[in-house]
């Protein structure tokens, strides 16, 4: 069979000349040039599989080298463990040679005498050991001795030194009472009650006197207080008048008050709720960017440029626009009476919680619906029911949105399966859920619509709903992506059906049914939102499609706010009017309160003003008691004279006794504490004797263990010089084998060490064969690429011969085409062959 050459890009690996067969004359440099390159066209081309098979070498070659490295170090290691222990084997033959040489029978013998002089050495050192001990023992047991002898003189001491105190307590006592014995306080305490006596008989005349004058006063006292309180009678019942029209004026207020308090905080809530309202904003250019971009009017197969075109257009819009949405509403607007401090478990709301946050996610989304005119949502117990089955699984099984990039479909599925939305025995794909990961923070975004992810989330309402608004933020305007955005919006909730004479016809569902959940696994969390559109519904669903009323109604909520702040506002009249009543009833208590304290300020006064005489009688009594008393003192002081002077003599006879056993005891202490001097002197000496003794004991031990080493180091040495030509025999066996495992050691290093250097050669030329095929490869590649451009305006024409070249596909006119000389061809093609 006869080989084709093809010269013709995507066919030949090499640069290929086309023949001219028409168009201008060939010259014959030209065919020379031409049929040279075809020539190389025939040689064998570098492939793909040969660049790979060049590289699985050259890896296999590195492979072979890093095991050798590994070979030869540890070969170099045992090298050098051989080498080391050569080096201690030598060393220990030459001390085994130098005892031989020092083993003579002489030196054997001086030895031997040596251990007997030794151990006749330690005999003797034991000797004055046992000497020592016995003469420390006996130096202890004087010192032992003479501490009991001072133990007991010390106890004399104590004994005398208690009768001394004893003594003296008993002189101090006698001294003390004899000076306690005051003659001459006597003596004055008998003319101090004379005068006293004198002195209290003048303040009774004196007292007499100031009784008949407060008697007096007393009289005109008792006329003020009765004129002063007919005024205060008067001003008290004024008063209780007043007190009473004021009661009833507070009352009233307080009642109106009362109902302002309950209006008031009906409108904190009320106004909470519409401070909380989040108006969602959606740029025109951003709504007909993603219009476009959704409904895009050429085909993708048949018109893939113009398709491509108002794609990428649209795109661009969309990211035109996109920041100025974000920052349009990346403000959320907190309801303050949203619970911020009770906190949930994301993966187990409670049902109305859900049921809450699914209402305020489609308030969210309906704004953006109306926007673009799509079908709203609503939320029925169905729609919650399901986000909350689905998301249950998900947990259940572990999925983790954020590390798979994907929906959980099973488990989408599986519950649209449960509510008879898609058929159980085909199992398709994602038709209902919109995924965003979220964080719980109670802060805002920057402006680019993201939140500091830093320190410790709380899962609250009030951050539950903030995650839901950031989400609808990024489904809607995240820049980079608008598949999300585009179901959000609703532009993907219609169905196509088939219309007699119209063909098909798109439609939006009538209403689509909303329910979020969030779930936690490993520690990331996401919002989930399923919607179900009227077009999932069959005969067969049990999906729920009654709505439960949202709570989130703009209209509703701004009206309530209207309606309490006008309600409040008129609670608040009723609060100013009846305060202008009490202020004046207040006034007119206050004005009667001042006139009742005035009188009874006035009553107080007259009260004020002191009873006199009953004092003044107390002080005639008193006066006169006192002179009673003084005449008893006299009476006393006067006995007290005559009984000192019969005391203070038996007194000194008593302090004079105490003296004299005073003198004696002292006496006896004395000699008790010069015995004790002594027996401690005697009990100093013995001590120094004793620790004299003790050093003895001490230096005597340590020659004994000189002693005992010098008989170990002689038998030592006795034993080195008899066993010296076995110990000599035992070191050459050990040195001649360190040196054959050197040997040995050391041609196993030089064997690895060639075998690795044959490897590296080996490697070397197998990776440069690589880097060579894979250079040609590169360059056949892109002399491929080249050919293939050209080739799309080239047709394949074969040769007489077999020879398949390319040449342009646009037919030239007679007159153009060149007369073709067939010899000249046939002459060329065997030139090409040759």
């Amino acid at each position: 069979m006869r080989k084709n050459n093809y010269i013709f890009g995507g066919f030949a690996a090499t640069t290929a000349i086309t023949l001219a067969t028409v168009g201008t004359p060939v010259q014959a440099e030209e065919v020379t040039a031409t049929v040279e390159t075809a020539t190389t066209v025939a040689e064998v081309p570098v492939t793909a599989a040969t660049v790979q098979s060049a590289l699985e070498v050259a890896e296999q070659a590195q492979a072979s080298v890093d095991a050798q490295q590994i070979v030869v170090e540890a070969a170099k290691g045992s090298l050098e463990t051989a080498e080391q222990a050569t080096s201690q084997a030598k060393e220990q033959l030459t001390k085994a040679e130098e005892k031989v040489a020092q083993a003579t029978p002489e030196n054997i013998q001086n030895a031997e005498d040596a251990v007997e002089n030794a151990k006749t050495n330690q005999v003797t050192k034991e000797t004055a050991v046992e000497t020592s001990q016995d003469a420390v023992k006996e130096a202890q047991d004087a010192v032992n001795n003479q501490a009991k002898v001072v133990e007991s003189a010390k106890k004399v001491i104590s004994k005398e030194q208690a009768d001394v105190d004893a003594a003296q307590q008993n002189v101090d006592e006698a001294q003390s009472i004899l000076d306690s014995t005051d003659v001459q306080t006597v003596y004055n305490v008998q003319t101090k009650a004379q005068e006293i006596v004198e002195k209290d008989k003048a303040n009774v005349e004196t007292a007499q006197e100031q009784l008949e004058k407060a008697q007096e006063s007393d009289k005109k006292r008792q006329e003020a207080i009765e004129e002063a309180q007919k005024v205060a009678d008067k001003s008290a019942q004024t008063l209780s008048d007043k007190s009473t029209k004021l009661t009833e004026v507070t009352t009233d207020f307080n009642k109106v008050n009362a109902d302002l308090v309950t209006k008031q905080l009906a409108f904190e809530k009320a106004e909470n709720d519409y401070n909380g309202l989040q108006h969602f904003v959606v740029t025109p250019d951003y709504v007909q960017a993603l219009k476009d971009y959704v409904n895009n009017p050429y085909s993708y197969s048949s018109e893939r440029d113009q398709f491509d075109k108002w794609y990428e257009d649209a795109k661009t819009r969309l990211k035109a626009a996109n920041q100025a949405n974000v920052e349009a509403n990346l403000k959320y607007s907190i309801n303050l009476n949203d619970d911020n401090t009770t906190e949930y478990d994301v993966n187990n709301l409670p049902k109305d919680l859900q049921t809450e946050l699914s209402h305020y996610a489609s308030y969210l989304l309906n704004q953006i619906r109306t926007i673009f005119g799509t079908p709203l949502t609503t939320v029925t117990s169905s729609s919650v029911d399901f986000v909350d089955k689905s998301t249950d699984k998900s947990v259940s099984k572990n999925w983790d949105s954020w590390t798979s990039l994907d929906h959980d479909d099973e488990s989408i599925w599986s519950t649209a399966v449960e509510y008879g939305l898609t058929d159980k025995n085909y199992r398709v794909g994602n038709y209902h859920e919109n995924w965003h990961g979220v964080h719980f923070y109670d802060r805002d975004y920057d402006s680019n619509g993201f939140v500091l992810v830093t320190g410790p989330e709380k899962v609250t309402k009030q951050t539950l709903k903030r995650a839901v608004h950031h989400a609808v933020i990024g489904f809607m305007f995240n820049g980079y992506e608008w598949l999300h955005a585009r179901s959000i919006s609703g532009l993907t909730d219609k169905s196509t059906k088939y219309v007699s004479g119209q063909g098909s016809v798109e439609k939006y569902d009538d209403v689509v049914y909303l329910g979020i959940d969030f779930t936690k696994v490993n520690g990331n969390a996401g919002v989930h939102f399923i919607t179900v559109g009227t077009h999932h519904l069959t005969s067969d669903s049990t999906f729920d499609t009654e709505l439960i009323e949202n709570p989130y109604n703009i209209e509703k909520i701004t009206k309530l706010y209207q309606d309490a702040l006008k309600i409040r506002d008129e609670a608040q009249g009723q609060v100013d009017q009846e305060k202008l009543r009490l202020d004046s009833a207040q006034k007119e208590y206050d004005t009667a309160l001042e006139n009742d304290k005035d009188a009874k300020d006035a009553l107080s006064e007259a009260q004020s003003v002191p009873v006199q005489t009953p004092a003044a009688q107390l002080e005639r009594d008193r006066v006169q008691s006192i002179l009673d008393a003084s005449l008893k003192n006299l009476d006393q002081a006067n006995a007290d004279v005559l009984a000192l002077e019969k005391d203070v003599k038996v007194k000194q006879s008593n302090l004079n006794k105490a003296k004299a056993e005073l003198t004696t005891q002292q006496s006896e202490l004395k000699s008790a504490k010069e015995v004790l001097t002594k027996e401690e002197e005697e009990l100093i000496r013995l001590e120094g004797l004793r620790d004299k003794a003790q050093e003895n004991l001490t230096h005597a031990e340590t020659g004994l263990e000189e002693a005992k080493k010098a008989v170990r180091s002689a038998e030592q040495e006795l034993l080195d010089l008899q066993n010296a030509p076995e110990k000599l025999e035992e070191a050459k066996e050990n040195y001649a084998k360190a040196q054959q495992q050197l040997k040995e050691a050391k041609e196993t290093f030089d064997d690895a060490s060639a075998l690795l250097e044959t490897l590296l050669t080996e490697r070397d030329t197998k990776l440069s064969e690589y880097k060579e095929l894979k250079a040609k490869f590169d360059l056949n590649q892109a002399k491929l690429k080249d050919l293939e451009n050209q080739a799309k305006n080239k047709v394949i024409v074969t040769l007489p011969d077999g020879t398949v070249v390319a040449v342009p596909n646009t037919a030239p006119t007679a007159a153009e085409k060149p007369a073709v000389d067939v010899d000249a061809v046939n002459k060329l093609l065997i030139k090409v062959k040759m």
